[in-house]
């Protein structure tokens, strides 16, 4: 009767709580780690301009943004270039996740078009009088079109997202193997009954995040991503093979990392549960080995 008192615990609490840390815990190697977005937008080839994009699209960007100098496609190709956008890119970035850590308490983010306006007063002319007339830097928020109110954290003392990630992985574990220890001493008499508890539960919440793992990889290594990239007809857009290249990389360098997070956490707790379980089995060896030793004697 044991037993079924046990498995309540460890359907209803043990199983969903592993879960729910285990996934957090392996989502928590990547989703916050700055480092990590950055290499996604490593290659300048992502931030290729299209041919396809033509004045009309350039004179409704710079209608919205409010940055006249935007309304010379030709000039425009010259002076804004891949590096020049994966910088602003980068600056975006490390804005957001300054805001999300703490260091700041708003996130409004900017364009520094001093670079712009240097390559366009390089050419003289009406051309430099326009650049002179041009901001440094334009924050979302002054953008005319944009409409965008920029979040501020309030009364906040020292509070960040990965603080706040890292402590919920901590109470999910801390109620998990709580949980855990409780299903093993109500369901066993014995130590190894206790083990064979302990590893049993552990095994299903471990390998369903392993498979979590397998599953993010079966995409790039089935040639999904590849596929989908390449059936999206980006070249009819104007974007050259190179942009779809570079597209793909990056598809495969995030979900290879995001699979390392679920296959090493899974991994490793899964060894954990088969650990206890073979454990549990030399108890049960040990047991039957004895009766045989006092009968010799």
């Amino acid at each position: 009767m044991r037993s079924i008192p046990a498995a309540f615990i460890a359907v209803l609490l043990v199983v969903p709580l592993f879960l729910a840390a285990l996934m957090t815990v392996s989502v928590s190697t990547w989703v916050l780690d700055r480092g990590f977005y950055a290499s996604l937008i490593d290659d300048e080839r992502l931030f290729e301009i299209p041919a396809g994009i033509g004045k009309s699209e350039w004179e409704e960007v710079a209608r919205d943004t409010g940055i006249p100098l935007l309304r010379d496609p030709a000039l425009l190709r010259e002076v804004v270039t891949a590096s020049y956008m994966r910088s602003q890119a980068l600056s975006v970035l490390n804005e957001a996740f300054d805001f999300i850590d703490g260091r700041s308490q708003t996130f409004d983010p900017s364009i520094d078009l001093v670079p712009l306006k240097k390559a366009i007063a390089a050419k003289g002319g009406a051309r430099a009088a326009l650049a002179a007339r041009t901001p440094d830097r334009i924050r979302l928020s002054e953008m005319p079109e944009t409409r965008y109110v920029p979040p501020r954290w309030w009364g906040r003392s020292g509070f960040s997202a990965l603080g706040a990630l890292v402590l919920a992985d901590v109470i999910l574990l801390a109620l998990a193997c709580g949980s855990w220890v409780a299903a093993a001493f109500v369901g066993g008499a014995t130590a190894r009954e206790r083990m064979l508890w302990l590893g049993g539960s552990l095994l299903p919440p471990s390998l369903l995040v392993f498979l979590c793992g397998l599953g993010s990889l079966v995409p790039l290594v089935g040639g999904w991503i590849l596929a989908g990239i390449q059936s999206a007809g980006l070249e009819a857009f104007g974007y050259s093979p190179g942009f779809s290249t570079a597209v793909f990389e990056a598809a495969r360098h995030a979900a290879g990392r995001i699979a390392t997070g679920f296959l090493a956490t899974g991994g490793v707790t899964a060894g954990i549960g088969t650990g206890l379980l073979v454990w549990a089995m030399t108890f049960g060896n040990q047991a039957s080995a004895q009766p045989t030793k006092e009968g010799s004697a």
